[in-house]
């Protein structure tokens, strides 16, 4: 909502995807704050205002977890399979090279492996967080015959 707002206040934010994510990333936490503050005005209870309030004081903790069909277990919970991993495809503002020092938006992609699952609970709805211990993203992932490796060992 707040990125559709930001095109439709300003025609470069539509044709300059560098500017409309540094903008969004400068204005998003005034913005929420404004979008919470005017919800409890009208005294409309939605999701956004039950993550402003925070998630009641005791939460939960999983060790496998579905969600959407899919199926997520720890490691600790893990028997004979190895599915405890995670991808994570972040979008970020970064430099292309050491040289070039301009910032673009690009996509990072974070491999890691699920350690412990904790459900918030805020009344209407639950939010999964998921603890896990990432590879280091410079040294620990290699590409090799089209396969991905990831290196996890933290020694």
């Amino acid at each position: 909502m707040h990125m559709d707002e930001l095109k439709s206040s300003d025609k470069q934010f539509g044709r300059n995807e560098n500017l409309l994510h540094k903008k969004h990333v400068d204005t998003f936490a005034t913005w929420l704050h404004n979008k919470i503050t005017g919800q409890l005005l009208l005294d409309n209870v939605s999701n956004t205002l039950w993550l402003a309030r925070g998630p009641r004081c005791q939460s939960m903790s999983y060790s496998s977890f579905v969600r959407n069909g899919f199926r997520f277990h720890t490691k600790d919970a893990e028997n004979f399979r190895q599915n405890s991993g995670i991808l994570v495809e972040a979008t970020t503002i970064c430099r292309s090279s050491a040289k070039y020092t301009a910032h673009v938006v690009g996509k990072v992609l974070y491999y890691g492996v699920l350690r412990d699952i904790i459900v918030l609970d805020y009344n209407t709805f639950h939010i999964p967080i998921f603890w896990c211990d990432w590879a280091n993203i410079v040294n620990g992932i290699k590409k090799e015959d089209g396969f991905t490796l990831v290196n996890l060992y933290q020694g």
